[in-house]
């Protein structure tokens, strides 16, 4: 997945957010500003527009398309603290994207 920087700036997207995966005492910060998208893990969440609470495992079934954060919301596997819409405008910006895309050009022939 990643995030479509079109799609990002035609809905001002300028925030930051947590996920903490309680199944791994994990912890990431991200912001989402200038149509961009960027994380690190961290000890100590500072103060965030909203935190996604996951496990880890869960987590990489959304990214797999295995389930959605939607059902893992009703399952009570998952939740938000803070501001869910943002999490929503988040998620309506992302894409999937081949990974084989070449990162330099091909040499011609």
């Amino acid at each position: 997945m990643s995030l479509n920087a079109p799609k990002a700036e035609a809905a001002g997207l300028d925030f930051n957010f947590g996920v903490y995966h309680p199944d791994l005492g994990e912890r990431y910060y991200g912001e989402v500003s200038n149509a961009n998208m960027a994380n690190i893990e961290v000890d100590k969440l500072p103060k965030v527009d909203f935190e996604l609470i996951i496990n880890k495992a869960d987590f990489t079934k959304v990214v797999f398309g295995e389930t959605t954060l939607e059902a893992l919301f009703k399952s009570g596997q998952a939740g938000v603290k803070g501001d869910a819409s943002l999490l929503d405008q988040q998620a309506s910006s992302l894409d999937k994207f081949d990974g084989m895309f070449e990162i330099l050009p091909m040499p011609s022939k």
